[in-house]
């Protein structure tokens, strides 16, 4: 699932180029507001990895903390995903591909940053399943 949301953003980034021929300049309003956006979802999404990846980490041995750390994996990525979707609507507004980039360009980098990670689940005092991306 998390290479498949990578290549959604490269997806999105290509599309719209694809689609949108003609790039006119938008207001410094309208590009500022979509910016604050990103960056207050981005910190949700930090936030939400601070306070629930790292709890449901030092559990993983209980069934339950896996499905939270599924369920806070899947949560972060799809805030990062909305990222790449606020340039893909700027750039459905005829905003230049200038100004959509940062948007693709820090939803694709969090995305890498903040993915998915291997941890061991154990029992018993060892490892013994391995959650994957």
């Amino acid at each position: 699932m998390h290479r498949i949301m990578l290549a959604a953003v490269l997806l999105y980034a290509f599309l719209a180029e694809r689609l949108v021929k003609s790039a006119r300049s938008l207001p410094l309003s309208m590009t500022l507001s979509f910016g604050i956006v990103a960056i207050v979802i981005a910190l949700i999404a930090l936030g939400y990895r601070m306070k629930t990846l790292s709890s449901a980490i030092e559990a993983l041995q209980d069934a339950q903390a896996l499905i939270r750390w599924r369920e806070a994996h899947i949560l972060i990525m799809v805030l990062l995903h909305s990222v790449a979707l606020l340039g893909f609507a700027l750039r459905f507004l005829h905003g230049s591909f200038w100004v959509a980039l940062p948007f693709y360009f820090f939803s694709f980098a969090l995305l890498l940053i903040w993915g998915p990670r291997e941890a061991e689940l154990v029992n018993d005092g060892a490892a013994s399943n391995s959650i994957g991306n």
